[in-house]
């Protein structure tokens, strides 16, 4: 769960202050789907950023899974942006020369999960993601629908790990 109270971030260009999220209170609950919506320039993407813990906010609080994330040091919201944030980005931003099974399975060995257990994720992964067929095809050779299907990994993994309650 996400509980945003009273955030406020500001950024300042020359001499001009831009409020980029004023006052924000948001609770999302596990297995809300939310949009974010608004022109260019309202803070979408400050928001968002803040929410993947990639940035803080100068005042306000926010707990993800009840956790404080404004008492986190860089090692520990790295740990939990890693271990309960999925991204969803617009580009797909796989490796070009890792098959579809070795780009799901890189962000595993970089957070030093197992071989054995790797395997076993991305397996089931794959079946999940409907692309265990293609798991040796190289980004290029995967359809768009089958590119896209597989950025989206991490929520699935999290899924496996963690199923509904």
């Amino acid at each position: 769960m996400i509980e945003v109270s009273g955030v406020n971030k500001t950024f300042y260009l020359g001499d001009s202050a831009v409020h980029a999220l004023d006052n924000i209170n948001l609770i999302i609950e596990q297995g809300d789907y939310l949009s974010v919506m608004g022109p260019s320039g309202s803070g979408k993407s400050t928001l968002l950023n803040m929410l993947g813990l990639l940035d803080r906010p100068d005042e306000g609080s926010y707990l993800l899974n009840g956790v404080d994330t404004m008492s986190l040091d860089e090692n520990e919201r790295a740990r939990l942006r890693r271990e309960q944030i999925g991204f969803v980005f617009q580009s797909y931003h796989l490796i070009p020369r890792l098959t579809a099974r070795e780009n799901i399975e890189l962000p595993l060995m970089l957070a030093g999960v197992a071989a054995k257990q790797r395997r076993a994720e991305v397996g089931v992964i794959l079946e999940k993601l409907g692309i265990s067929q293609r798991a040796h095809h190289l980004p290029n050779q995967l359809s768009g629908g089958g590119a896209s299907a597989h950025r989206h990994w991490p929520q699935h993994r999290h899924e496996a790990e963690h199923p509904a309650r």
